[in-house]
């Protein structure tokens, strides 16, 4: 079990320091389109000048960066990430932004390399669901928040409420079956079940936990804008791509572009994305 377990992690750190250029190259993109959830990460998290806080999974900078501007002065944000190649480009981002109070660390999420009690607040957008062992991120999450403090989580909802996700997903489902959501097995949608979410975090210790999905919508200026981004952002497609024969990459681009005009408004194509935000308080 142990050696699947650090094959998985081997490959998710791999696959997103591949995809590291790709979401440089589409940051100001999803700061846009992802603000809804972003800032409500930051208004959740209850912070203001002079907070210490963790944001694991940083990926490029989000929410880490908006967080270091909210905690100024006095305050510091520390930025972890399993792939060294999303730190450098949220690294390289902070000193284009002026940001001088964020720290960026390698780190596995199950194993954090702090005292207890030493943030007082905890973010994670977008990542737990693909963490192994996500009892232990929650568990050590708690260990390392101080008395009172929160944390903020952001995972996705059932599939049916992001095409965002699933009009490209399902394409490449034709090609590469995917396995029904499992809360014990890492996926996108691992923690879409109702309930699922909210008792992680319950069995973790946390209380006043409060799940709510907030669907916002996400927008692309063509439907081969949209595939590339897909493209780009989804850690591994690229090498699934590459399996495939030329032929076989031309229709799948065309199925995708194809499902996704569906969703055209105007001269913008405009699909809804819907996140599970999450947040919870370790006891005092």
């Amino acid at each position: 079990m142990a050696m699947v377990v650090d094959d998985r992690k081997a490959v998710m750190k791999s696959s997103y320091g591949a995809a590291a250029q790709g979401w440089d190259r589409w940051f100001e993109w999803y700061e846009r389109n992802f603000h809804p959830s972003i800032a409500w990460c930051c208004d959740a998290a209850g912070v203001g000048p002079g907070a210490t806080i963790l944001d694991l999974g940083c990926g490029t900078g989000q929410p880490a960066l908006p967080l270091a501007r909210r905690v100024q002065p006095g305050g510091r944000v520390v930025a972890t990430d399993l792939a060294p190649e999303m730190l450098d480009v949220a690294r390289r981002r902070a000193e284009r932004a002026g940001l001088k109070n964020i720290e960026f660390r390698e780190m596995d999420a199950e194993y954090l390399d702090f005292q207890d009690q030493t943030f007082d607040a905890v973010t994670f957008a977008y990542g737990l669901m693909f963490c192994p062992d996500a009892g232990r991120v929650a568990d050590e999450v708690r260990r390392v928040l101080k008395p009172g403090g929160r944390f903020v989580a952001v995972v996705w909802d059932d599939p049916s409420k992001s095409p965002f996700v699933t009009t490209a997903g399902q394409a490449v489902a034709q090609f590469f079956p995917a396995q029904p959501p499992d809360p014990n097995v890492p996926g996108v949608f691992r923690f879409a079940k109702p309930g699922t979410f909210d008792d992680l975090l319950r069995t973790a210790g946390f209380v006043d936990v409060s799940v709510e999905s907030r669907p916002m919508t996400l927008e692309c200026a063509s439907p081969a804008e949209y595939w590339a981004m897909f493209t780009d952002h989804a850690a591994g497609i690229k090498a699934k791509l590459a399996q495939l024969s030329e032929v076989d990459v031309a229709t799948l681009t065309a199925k995708v572009e194809s499902a996704a005009d569906r969703y055209r408004d105007g001269d913008k194509i405009r699909l809804v994305a819907t996140p599970l935000c999450a947040r919870a308080v370790r006891p005092a």
